[in-house]
């Protein structure tokens, strides 16, 4: 059984590498289509459809974008991060009180509370609470325990939704309170409604198949979701399937991690730093011009 199990797996990883693959083998082959049919600007479209984003999305942005010097890494970065402003909506407002955390399991749904928290603390200087409801999850009662007392958070833990909605009662001197559920989407639908939250974060995965990242989304659509915090950005070569996302969805993005320190592995989405990671080695990566 064991054997079969791990074999099963091994067809999974072997599927999953050939579709990625697959993936590689057309972006590059769209990279070259729309260098060749777009003359100057091809060069961002290229990279832009070379990193994940759609093609009807760079088109738009094509046809609506004038007067840009296209072998200019600067002018570029500041055409794509004023236009993706007006067409991805992004984090507005930082003030809410009560904010939960839902998703698939698997997706980094504690560690970014953690970031989160510790962001709230020492950049805000906000008192934060927490409250976890992922009792199910081998270790991860642990984790928020040893968290909270390095942190200097009071956690408090519920095993239901009227336990949910007693311990954001009992934290009401806290600034902040963030809440963890438990992976999926069974019985945390009846946990986001006693607990009403000012903000519901869905989690994904930015290394998933965007067909998956569009799954979750029509999973979860009975919640009231409010944004959208993609993790794992340092384990994917396509990161612009997360501005897809958004702009399908009408979701505003959040947070984005690109890896396991905290805080400084978690970043408040903006235009710009959208636009920095789109563009990222299609201009000599870091450079303010092309070479």
């Amino acid at each position: 059984q064991v054997l079969g199990e791990r074999g099963g797996e091994g067809r999974d990883e072997i599927a999953k590498l050939r579709e990625e693959v697959v993936a590689l083998r057309r972006a590059m082959m769209w990279r070259r289509e729309e260098i060749e049919s777009h003359g100057p600007q091809g060069r961002g479209c290229g990279v832009l459809v070379g990193r994940g984003v759609e093609r009807g999305i760079v088109e738009r942005w094509l046809l609506e974008s004038d007067g840009v010097d296209w072998e200019a890494y600067a002018q570029v970065k500041g055409c794509l991060k004023e236009w993706l402003g007006k067409v991805v909506p992004v984090y507005r407002d930082d003030r809410a009180r009560v904010i939960a955390f839902v998703g698939p399991s698997g997706m980094g749904k504690t560690t970014c509370l953690q970031k989160l928290a510790v962001r709230y603390k020492l950049a805000k200087e906000r008192k934060v609470g927490l409250v976890s409801l992922d009792t199910y999850r081998i270790g991860a009662m642990e984790q928020m325990r040893s968290f909270s007392v390095v942190a200097g958070m009071p956690l408090k833990v519920a095993y239901g939704p009227e336990e949910a909605e007693e311990a954001i009662r009992s934290l009401e001197d806290m600034d902040v309170i963030l809440v963890d559920t438990p992976g999926g989407v069974g019985g945390v639908d009846e946990i986001v409604k006693s607990i009403g939250p000012d903000e519901v974060h869905l989690v994904l995965a930015a290394n998933a198949k965007e067909g998956d990242m569009m799954e979750a989304v029509r999973r979860f659509g009975g919640f009231p979701v409010s944004h959208l915090l993609f993790t794992k950005l340092d384990e994917t070569i396509s990161p612009g399937t997360i501005v897809n996302v958004a702009y399908a969805t009408g979701k505003a993005l959040s947070y984005l991690s690109d890896g396991p320190r905290i805080p400084e592995d978690f970043h408040q989405a903006t235009p710009e730093l959208l636009a920095g990671i789109l563009l990222e080695g299609g201009y000599g990566g870091t450079g303010e011009t092309s070479s």
